[in-house]
């Protein structure tokens, strides 16, 4: 850049290099947090439970969908590909749902939308011998599909840390920003 374009408003070139970077973490933060909703979805249990008088046992688990966005996810569906008979299905918190069966033994649950950081769990108690694995769950709603994710039971990180770690990655993005303005202006000066 030109030293008399930069010195009207008194900054040298290292000093222009260093806004550059900050301005370039704050864009670069801006986009990666649009407004948006973004489902996720994880069994959180699956349990057999043997019953005396029957051959079969009962089996359960748990599915929980979560808009972790911020913006509401509308058109949530979570279909199976397989539902055993005389399966019960709860979604709790109760709301508004319809249940569309389709193929053979296939069903699809209809919820018109998920806010901002709400979440549904959706209960199944069902005879054995089928598994949680054979239903071939799938979440989608209008804007896309759900990332389905394996939970691990993890100690929660306090609002403090989360800040202090999320702040030294922001001010590391925006170091490398700096320096990398520095190596491309010392690669084009060597040209």
């Amino acid at each position: 850049m030109d030293a008399h374009l930069l010195s009207w408003i008194g900054l040298n070139l290292d000093d222009t290099l260093k806004v550059l970077s900050l301005l370039g973490t704050f864009v670069a933060w801006l986009l990666a947090s649009q407004r948006k909703p973004r489902l996720e979805a994880f069994f959180i249990h699956g349990s057999s439970h043997p019953i005396p008088q029957s051959q079969l046992p009962i089996h359960t688990h748990s599915l929980v969908v979560r808009n972790s966005g911020s913006y509401t996810a509308t058109g949530v569906r979570i279909s199976h590909a397989f539902v055993p008979q005389n399966t019960d299905i709860q979604v709790y918190p109760d709301r508004p749902k319809t249940i569309t069966p389709f193929g053979q033994n296939g069903s699809e649950i209809l919820i018109d939308r998920l806010r901002p950081r709400e979440s549904l769990t959706l209960s199944y108690l069902y005879p054995g011998p089928t598994l949680l694995t054979q239903f071939g769950t799938n979440v989608k709603f209008d804007d896309g599909f759900a990332s389905f994710s394996e939970m691990q039971h993890v100690r929660v990180i306090a609002p403090w840390a989360r800040g202090l770690v999320v702040g030294l990655m922001l001010a590391g993005f925006s170091l490398v920003l700096y320096f990398g303005f520095k190596i491309a202006l010392y690669i084009l000066k060597a040209l």
